[in-house]
């Protein structure tokens, strides 16, 4: 895949293992529908700010399934830019159109990020002491010594659990929702692949060995008697 090459037409034919991804979008998403002991307990969109599917599967099917497996429980991490910015239609052949959303792609999820910073610099990371917590002694080193673009934060959920802060603002936040996963993204641009694997890695061993925390929703519950 990273050898396509990313520029237009926006048909472009991939590389023949784009054909068998056809048949994944169909597997993923009926695992994303299993009862929680059946189903994978992440996932982890490689895709930088694309989100695969097909005319079967379309964005606002994939999306209402993202964000009932997060409320769930499920854990679901982005890697790279603004999440769902682009919408892949992968064809059975391994073609696909690519259709662009922009913030329409988070608007199903009640959130959205910030579209400037792509050029900016990089700058140094630091691991909240929440985000401390999470990734133990080792990881939070390597990851203060990191140096990354820090575009594209999540904005609009004061609940969101912040674990990595650039400079000035939050970078890497996890958010749950309305309900009791977890949805995070890794959102800046030119940062090192070791990056990815520490935030990603440290917060998925963290999850598996601690009780995942209550989410603290900004909202109230009425109950109805009858």
């Amino acid at each position: 895949e990273a050898r396509i090459p990313q520029r237009y037409p926006s048909v472009k034919r991939a590389i023949s293992a784009t054909a068998r991804m056809y048949m994944a979008i169909a597997k993923g998403l009926l695992s994303l529908s299993m009862r929680a002991r059946a189903r994978q307990i992440a996932v982890v969109n490689p895709s930088n700010e694309n989100m695969l599917g097909s005319d079967k599967f379309p964005f606002k099917t994939i999306a209402k399934a993202i964000k009932k497996y997060v409320d769930e429980g499920g854990i679901w991490w982005e890697t790279g830019g603004c999440p769902f910015h682009y919408f892949r239609n992968v064809k059975q052949d391994g073609s696909y159109t690519v259709n662009f959303l922009g913030l329409g792609g988070l608007a199903p999820f009640g959130i959205t990020c910030p579209l400037s910073g792509f050029d900016d610099p990089v700058e140094s990371l630091e691991v909240t002491p929440e985000g401390e917590k999470w990734f133990g002694a080792e990881r939070t080193k390597r990851i203060n010594a990191t140096f990354s673009n820090t575009a594209r934060p999540f904005e609009g959920d004061s609940s969101a659990i912040t674990l990595v802060r650039g400079s000035e603002t939050d970078f890497i936040s996890l958010l749950r929702f309305d309900g009791f996963g977890f949805f995070g993204n890794i959102g800046g641009f030119r940062f090192p692949p070791e990056l990815v694997t520490d935030v990603i890695g440290g917060s998925l061993i963290h999850l598996w060995n601690n009780p995942w925390p209550q989410p603290n929703h900004q909202h109230e519950t009425v109950w109805l008697l009858r």
